[in-house]
């Protein structure tokens, strides 16, 4: 560097507006706002649960001050990401598992917080399957029947239903729509179900946030579209839920007094060489979790497809109640992407 005296005339505005001050941000002078007293500054490490696209920062930082590095690697401004205000956008969605570093200097005087993560989407981890959300469906007015409910994993394996008396109806007010004030599919517990063409015998998690407002009888949350070859959730007679693979083989039941209300269910499943391992959670707390060695009856065969509200074929076990969304992943997910899609749904839909 130079040791020549720079003389004022030579640091002119620069685009500078009242109140500003010319600032080195690496590369040239460039108009900064100034603020008095010493800047604090404030660095964060953060982890990613996958999917997420965006940081919010506790404070709004001081012009250019930011750096963010993803685990040891920098980030460029303009490349890898944009911000505006206190709000960062990534360029690329997080893996579950990435470090995230933000570091900046904000104004004296103000109180620092921790930055947060955003933007997670179920579509952000991979292997997602299926998914199906009331909330995103367009052209059905409330109280309108459907026969087709679109699947928004990208995939194109929308569940449906041809025949208009077995149709589920959608429910954008009124008693069926979620906690969180999203909308629903209302199944009469008679006939009605919806059938996607998905089938997985392989590892696999599913998501369902559901209401069964019966208590009598076998309600199924969902389960195979056929006499075999698929992962079966329902409540039984008000007092358990259960799960089961295939030939109506059970796998594990939890004993409680069936709620009413909408409540998050997830499950997964793994199957190799005779052995099993298989668990259920319950608003986020595991309810079930059952392993077996050398039972080839827990083992799930190729299914027809992936029915929701109902069981088999023909269909038995129909849910009266509703459905607001479905997820379903071809992989067992991690504990972070697993909690990850919980605080998701819980966050939309306000299940306990």
């Amino acid at each position: 560097m130079s040791r020549a005296k720079i003389r004022p005339g030579q640091l002119a505005q620069e685009g500078a507006a009242t109140n500003q001050v010319l600032a080195w941000n690496g590369t040239a002078w460039a108009p900064a706002t100034a603020s008095a007293g010493t800047p604090q500054f404030w660095d964060d490490v953060l982890t990613g649960s996958g999917g997420e696209n965006g940081v919010t920062l506790g404070q709004t930082p001081l012009s250019r001050s930011e750096r963010l590095w993803l685990f040891n690697v920098p980030l460029d401004r303009g490349v890898d990401y944009t911000i505006s205000g206190a709000n960062v956008t990534l360029a690329s969605n997080l893996s579950s598992g990435d470090k995230v570093r933000v570091y900046y200097a904000y104004a004296a005087g103000l109180t620092g917080a921790a930055a947060t993560l955003t933007g997670f989407t179920p579509a952000g981890l991979s292997g997602l399957s299926l998914w199906l959300d009331a909330s995103q469906l367009t052209g059905i007015a409330d109280g309108g029947a459907v026969a087709s409910w679109t699947d928004f994993s990208g995939s194109s394996r929308h569940a449906v239903q041809a025949t208009g008396t077995k149709q589920p109806i959608y429910r954008s007010s009124g008693a069926l729509i979620t906690p969180g004030g999203k909308p629903a599919l209302q199944f009469d517990g008679v006939d009605d179900s919806v059938a996607s063409t998905w089938s997985n015998a392989g590892d696999q998690t599913q998501f369902i946030v559901a209401a069964s407002t019966s208590t009598s009888g076998l309600r199924s949350l969902f389960g195979a579209a056929g006499n075999r070859g698929g992962l079966e959730m329902r409540w039984n007679n008000g007092t358990s839920l259960s799960n089961e693979v295939d030939n109506y083989a059970s796998i594990g039941s939890y004993t409680i007094t069936q709620p009413t209300t909408y409540q998050q269910l997830t499950s997964d499943y793994t199957y190799a060489s005779g052995n099993m391992t298989a668990h259920v959670w319950l608003n986020g707390t595991q309810v079930i979790s059952v392993t077996t060695t050398g039972d080839t009856s827990k083992q799930i065969t190729p299914a027809a497809g992936r029915l929701l509200a109902a069981q088999g074929s023909p269909a038995i076990s129909f849910l009266q109640g509703g459905i607001a969304e479905f997820i379903e992943y071809n992989r067992l997910l991690t504990s972070t992407e697993r909690t990850a899609v919980q605080n998701y749904l819980k966050s939309r839909h306000g299940t306990p």
